[in-house]
């Protein structure tokens, strides 16, 4: 126990699994508060349930010029996160616009070969426009998406993760969430001092 400026005040360093008594002068407890244990095991028996991890390398030049584009505040997991829900979106229309097209059979095949690679050029046009439209919006402040604010229930997921031993970091990335927000919360909650 360390003693601060203000006798009154004192500061505790607690391990995870320890438990801190209070008490009076005259011996009656206070408080006692005890900071649970870790449960690695569990942490990652529920990622994986929820979550696949994806893990590759990109060579550093490619990897930094990526970065360099990325809008100013925009993580590279955002961003691939957005790729992949926009890949699944656009192939599942791709799909379904192929169905009918099968279906009606308005198309031959040397037409649909055709109607591909003029997609496929469409395609590789848009990603080309798309680049220079973000070298171009590198000048401009990116807008800020604003989430609505968390639910109650939300918040008692952070607390509940939070005792179980994950950082606020962590549940910040599980939840989408800015990491400011989350601290925040746990330090009104008292939690997180």
């Amino acid at each position: 126990m360390e003693k601060q400026g203000n006798p009154s005040i004192m500061e505790l360093t607690v391990k995870a699994g320890e438990t801190i008594i209070l008490k009076g002068e005259d011996g009656a407890t206070i408080s006692e508060v005890k900071k649970p244990k870790r449960n690695i095991q569990k942490e990652r028996e529920w990622e994986q349930s929820k979550y696949h991890r994806f893990t590759f390398l990109v060579d550093k030049p490619q990897a930094q010029r990526f970065m360099d584009l990325l809008p100013d505040g925009k993580r590279p997991l955002d961003w691939f996160r957005e790729q992949v829900s926009s890949y699944i979106d656009n192939t599942l229309n791709v799909k379904t616009d192929n169905t009918l097209n099968d279906n009606n059979n308005a198309l031959n095949e040397n037409s649909a070969q055709d109607i591909d690679t003029l997609n496929d050029i469409d395609s590789t046009l848009n990603v080309i426009n798309n680049t220079f439209n973000v070298e171009s919006n590198l000048k401009e402040k990116p807008k800020r998406t604003v989430k609505p604010p968390p639910k109650q229930e939300e918040k008692e997921q952070w607390e509940t993760e939070y005792n179980n031993g994950l950082p606020a970091k962590r549940i910040a990335e599980m939840f989408g969430r800015d990491v400011r927000a989350v601290k925040k919360h746990l330090e009104q909650a008292g939690i997180l001092s």
